[in-house]
């Protein structure tokens, strides 16, 4: 809402991660994502973007790799 204070997502603007596919291969990937301001009262877009380095990748055996990411904005 408006005037509240900046909301933040994590410790940072950017993270690492990895997608699993259950059986314990791994590819490492990051996200960034904006600092974000404070609140307008009106709905806001965050862009968060994730990326995967090709060298993460091109050894995984082949399959399906999944993760979660859960985003807590809280004022």
């Amino acid at each position: 809402t408006s005037g509240d204070p900046s909301p933040s997502i994590g410790d940072s603007n950017a993270g690492v991660y990895n997608l699993s596919d259950g059986s314990g291969d791994k590819i490492a990937y990051n996200l960034t994502y904006p600092t974000l301001s404070a609140g307008t009262g009106t709905a806001q877009t965050v862009a968060i973007q994730g990326n995967i380095a090709a060298a993460a990748y091109t050894t995984a055996p082949a399959g399906s790799y999944t993760d979660t990411v859960t985003m807590t904005v809280t004022p």
